[in-house]
């Protein structure tokens, strides 16, 4: 009788290649966070929610995550607070993109300048939201 090991992959990166996209969203505002998990659920993607920066911080120390889409305008600990904190502590392998219902061409050089990889603007939409989590699964493949 053959073994069943050997129907199992045989290596880590295939196990990789087939695992959901692991995504954190920040976001204050509960609406905000139900409808990321509802469009991140019809992405296929693995979602877990934060209601402030500082729950984010613990959450990345906890868990791995190939993306965070982390609101702009928080109270205590606001997104540019949580992005420099999760750059400092994550460095540049973390991809980062800040919601904001504020886009604007500013707003955007401010943040990207700041370490941040992208902007989506609110409400988060299943297309604009596939873009970015396309981009995340090409560049961890390529």
């Amino acid at each position: 009788m053959p073994a069943m090991a050997s129907m199992e992959p045989h290596s880590s990166t295939v196990a990789n290649a087939i695992r959901k996209p692991r995504v954190l969203v920040v976001d204050d505002n509960g609406l905000s966070l139900q409808v990321a998990a509802r469009l991140l659920r019809d992405l296929d993607c693995q979602g877990a929610l934060a209601p402030d920066g500082l729950t984010a911080l613990r959450l990345i120390e906890e868990q791995v995550f190939d993306l965070v889409l982390l609101d702009v305008e928080m109270p205590h600990f606001n997104g540019q607070e949580t992005l420099l904190a999760l750059r400092a502590r994550m460095g540049m392998r973390l991809r980062i993109f800040m919601v904001t219902g504020h886009d604007d061409e500013s707003t955007s050089q401010h943040y990207i300048a700041l370490g941040a990889d992208g902007m989506l603007s609110k409400p988060l939409t299943v297309d604009g939201l596939r873009h970015v989590v396309q981009r995340i699964d090409v560049q961890a493949t390529s």
